[in-house]
């Protein structure tokens, strides 16, 4: 990986000395591509994806398979993905989203909304239709960002042809920091990817890679995705049958186990909970936006609620964010303090667990399950948290 990271930064740095703006300066552009992306309605492919960590020593596996079709004034595609993780593990999921519906299933729980019954969750930020598992790598989705990469100055990168192959590598850079690296590969005639490396926190101990090799099949050929309730229902039979419920939000979570998760910390670790396993002591799990004015305020009195508890009190935050630089202001320079774990680019968490909004504290009994949920900033936060760790404990 690191003879990867060195080529990327002297792509990189060359692109840097011509100019920001450089990403809208090859032919073809990233505009033209994005386009060519756009124009296909139905297509399918499968693609493997792996993420790769410094602290663990073989990458995390996925097998992927994707169908899109025609998008909406909600999506840009209507969509079915389907994911397996690593070989003999026997995890798997899928999304589906056409026609203001949208599903989800991973670990053994099944989400949907519906834009008729409940709006708000497909208007909120990019909307839940917009950020399922996976949709980064369909082609309507990858089109839209490199659109907006094209239009974004932090983003520093060149465009380039060799043969029947296109060739993009660039760093996105925010405030003087290097957030990401990117290598992505297209087939020079039918503008499709063929793979892609990312490199988040480059050179630092939160770095993480993220791969991608697609395998598509002949365009104008792919059948479009029935993604009505009706077929998805004959599709997965089992799954519908055993885990529907109903929309799916972090409220419906109290008095519930906590699902599996996993993400980086912010010190290069992973942090995996796996569903079932409980916790040696009462546990708060907060999600955090450090864009919210009262992020830094929420971490002080939880702090002040671990101080004040009579018994041992662990802490869980959890930040969308992958970016130290906008996670470390929030938490403090000194450090994270015994029994506290800060999860970065937590993006699946917010996701699996229905959250809407920041912040969210979820307060769980050693059994890890929710026993309080509390969202938005309160004031009274500090006693909230200790009178419930108390009675769950």
């Amino acid at each position: 990986m690191l003879h990867k990271i060195l080529n990327l930064r002297i792509a990189a740095a060359v692109a840097g000395l011509l100019s920001a703006t450089l990403c809208r300066g090859a032919e073809p552009t990233l505009d033209d591509i994005a386009a060519r992306l756009a124009s296909y309605g139905c297509i399918g492919g499968s693609v493997r994806y792996e993420v790769s960590l410094p602290s663990s020593p073989d990458p995390v596996t996925y097998d992927i398979a994707l169908q899109q079709g025609p998008g909406d004034v909600l999506a840009p595609a209507s969509y079915i993905i389907e994911w397996t993780l690593s070989a003999g593990s026997g995890n798997k999921g899928f999304a589906a989203y056409g026609d203001g519906n949208h599903f989800r299933y991973r670990d053994l729980r099944l989400q949907e909304y519906h834009y008729e019954a409940d709006s708000v969750p497909f208007s909120i930020g990019k909307g839940v239709q917009n950020q399922a598992q996976f949709v980064e790598l369909l082609p309507a989705y990858l089109g839209a960002q490199l659109r907006e990469m094209a239009s974004d100055t932090t983003y520093v990168c060149r465009l380039s042809q060799s043969g029947d192959r296109l060739s993009l590598r660039g760093v996105n850079r925010v405030r003087g920091y290097d957030a990401l690296e990117f290598d992505y590969v297209f087939d020079a005639t039918t503008m499709l990817p063929e793979r892609y490396s990312i490199v988040y926190n480059p050179a630092s101990i939160t770095e993480q890679e993220v791969t991608a090799r697609f395998t598509w099949d002949e365009p104008g050929k792919a059948d479009c995705p029935d993604v009505s309730e009706t077929a998805l229902i004959a599709r997965y039979p089992g799954v519908f049958e055993k885990f529907r419920t109903s929309n799916f939000r972090v409220e419906s979570m109290a008095g519930q186990a906590l699902p599996e998760f996993t993400a980086p910390t912010l010190t290069g670790e992973r942090y995996t909970y796996n569903r079932g396993r409980g916790f040696h002591t009462p546990t708060v799990i907060a999600f955090i936006d450090p864009e919210v004015e009262t992020a830094a305020q929420t971490v002080a009195a939880l702090r002040q609620a671990a101080d004040m508890s009579a018994s041992d009190l662990d802490i869980i935050y959890a930040f969308m964010s992958r970016e130290a630089d906008a996670v470390e202001p929030v938490m403090g320079y000194d450090g994270t303090r015994m029994g506290e774990y800060v999860l970065t680019g937590a993006r699946s968490m917010f996701r699996d667990f229905g959250i809407t909004a920041c912040p969210t504290v979820l307060v769980c009994n050693r059994a890890g399950e929710v026993k309080q949920i509390i969202t938005a900033y309160n004031k009274d936060l500090p006693t909230i948290v200790i009178q419930q760790t108390s009675v769950s404990d």
